[in-house]
């Protein structure tokens, strides 16, 4: 499949998962999706899609998100703070940069975050390293000088458990 999202998505207000993974999906990930906050699953994975990760798409009914393998750019933002519910972030091999917004690290659902092979910048507290430490979730993140991290583990581009 291929093509760009149509905007008559925006009608499907009861829609709960959204899945176009491993194709040739191109364009924006338009403002539709922002009047979808039953969406609970958003697989775009392995795509052509590009512009900014819309700010709406973090809302409480999001459980997984996964953007992995695109074209993003731009900061996350904030709002990510508003996906109360989320357990699974994947944005990694994109051309996202900017800080790592540290509304992310109170997202106590989270169990999965992967977000390397971006240009992200900014420091990982040390309570979100604690929560490595119990093992209660995994994170992979570029650890180089732009990320500040004491749980990091440059060998292997994730956080030490």
């Amino acid at each position: 499949m291929s093509g760009t999202i149509p905007s008559n998505i925006s009608y499907a207000t009861n829609l709960q998962s959204l899945a176009l993974v491993n194709g040739k999906f191109h364009g924006p990930v338009l403002e539709y999706l922002k009047d979808l906050t039953e969406l609970k699953e958003i697989y775009l994975k392995k795509n052509y899609f590009d512009g900014t990760i819309p700010e709406k798409i973090f809302h409480k009914n999001l459980i997984t998100l996964n953007l992995e393998r695109n074209n993003f750019h731009g900061n996350l933002t904030s709002l990510i703070g508003n996906a109360h519910n989320i357990e699974y972030f994947n944005v990694q091999n994109n051309k996202l940069s900017g800080p790592i917004p540290q509304e992310i690290w109170d997202l106590m659902h989270l169990e999965i975050i992967e977000i390397r092979n971006n240009k992200f910048t900014g420091e990982i507290p040390q309570s979100f390293c604690d929560r490595l430490e119990k093992g209660s979730i995994m994170f992979k993140v570029d650890c180089d000088e732009n990320i500040d991290c004491t749980c990091c583990n440059p060998l292997l581009s994730m956080c030490k458990p």
